[in-house]
This record gives structure tokens, sequence and C-alpha cells, in this order.
């Protein structure tokens, strides 16, 4: 990153997220890539996550590092723990869907309708039920 002097770290094939309609998918794809180099980073130091607004992408990734961390956390701890600290945080609904069936296979309590519920200032739009 030219502007801070940190790392550029890319998934290896080269597409980027695009943060539109129909990308949870390829959320679900690079994950664990992205949160295996954040591990790896994190033995050296704090890590950066950012995106060109730092609402959707940058907040998915932030939301699924919390859910590894804290083994109890549901997407909604997350997404809560975040909106307090950024409330601009504004997950694509697609993403917020890829989330909990990722956090849900993890062995995460479902959450989403909470999310919809009591955090909907951190969805984009509404809800789609296919990711």
């Amino acid at each position: 990153c030219r502007s801070t002097g940190a790392p550029d770290v890319r998934h290896s094939d080269g597409k980027p997220l695009t943060d539109k309609p129909g990308d949870g998918s390829r959320l679900l794809e690079v994950l664990p890539t992205i949160l295996d180099v954040m591990e790896a980073a994190a033995a050296h130091g704090r890590v950066f996550v950012h995106c060109a607004q730092g609402r959707s992408r940058s907040g998915s990734i932030a939301a699924a590092h919390l859910i590894q961390a804290h083994s109890s956390w549901s997407l909604y701890d997350a997404l809560a723990f975040l909106a307090a600290r950024r409330p601009e945080i504004e997950l694509l609904p697609d993403y917020a869907l890829a989330l909990e069936q990722w956090a849900v296979a993890l062995g995460r309590p479902p959450s989403i309708e909470r999310v919809a519920d009591a955090l909907p200032r951190q969805l984009r739009g509404p809800l789609r039920r296919a990711v």
C-alpha cells in the first residue's frame, strides 16, 4: 500500500472482491487465504485491513477475523463490536449472508435475522436468501 508503506496483499489468483451483488461466493473462496495471511502478519505486529471506503469489504474481513478469533461470537457479535467502533460499516447483503454461512459452519449460532433487526444500518440493503 503506497500511502501507508504497509505491504499490499492480494489474493493469489489476482481477482478482487468486487463489492457487487452476487460476490458472496467469491468472499467465501478467498476468506481462508485472507485470514491465514492476516494471522501470519499479526505475528509481526498490527494488521491494517482496508478497502476503497472501509465499509463493506474490509468490514466483512474484520468481522470474519473476529468470528474466528472469538469462539463464541456470531456474525451479530462481530458486527455489533465493529459498529460500536466504526458506525459506517455497511456490509453488502451477499457478504453478510456468506459470513453467516461461514460462521454457522464454524459452529456459531445463526444470527443473520438479529443483524437485520438490530443492526440494519450495517447492511447495505435488504437480505436475499441466496449467496
